[in-house]
């Protein structure tokens, strides 16, 4: 029941919350989708940051309060990755000021969007195999984004073909 009241789901008429699947099952497939991400993000919004401006995750320290993780948006379009994962995500960046986005596979596709994004700090990748690093890079650490979790290989790839890193890379 929590969860339902974060997400203010309408009264039924007992004055009952709706089950979210009950109230999805006549919307067009689209609209069920942005409503299971309101679903799944409102919750979030309600947590208090940590006091010292910093998180915690895995062996990192970042800027921000939240990792969030964005592991199947390799899946996704630029456009797509616009219009079902930006808006939720941002939301949860200004809810919470601000944090540092995860994503395996591919991001180069969206990077750019998603370095645009109020808040953001820090870009934690994995398989930089996978992707055109210096379209990461362009997008990541020349902005003054940091780089959370760079395989040590690759950047000392870039390091070595003279790309500069700015001391925004943590690596492993």
């Amino acid at each position: 029941m929590r969860v339902q009241e974060a997400c203010r789901l309408p009264l039924d008429r007992r004055g009952e919350r709706r089950a979210l699947m009950t109230d999805a099952r006549a919307l067009p497939l689209l609209e069920r989708l942005h409503l299971l991400l309101r679903f799944e993000s409102a919750p979030w919004d309600r947590l208090v940051p940590s006091p010292e401006g910093y998180a915690y995750h895995w062996a990192m320290v970042m800027k921000g309060h939240i990792m969030l993780r964005t592991d199947s948006a390799m899946n996704l379009s630029p456009a797509m990755f616009d219009e079902f994962i930006r808006p939720y995500e941002q939301k949860l960046l200004d809810a919470l000021g601000g944090g540092a986005i995860h994503f395996c596979g591919r991001g180069d596709h969206y990077i750019k969007s998603m370095s645009g994004m109020r808040g953001l700090t820090g870009i934690a990748m994995s398989q930089p195999h996978l992707n055109d690093m210096e379209v990461i890079y362009r997008n990541t650490v020349d902005k003054g984004l940091a780089l959370l979790g760079l395989n040590a290989t690759a950047a000392a790839n870039a390091l070595a073909a003279g790309r500069s890193l700015h001391g925004r890379v943590h690596t492993y």
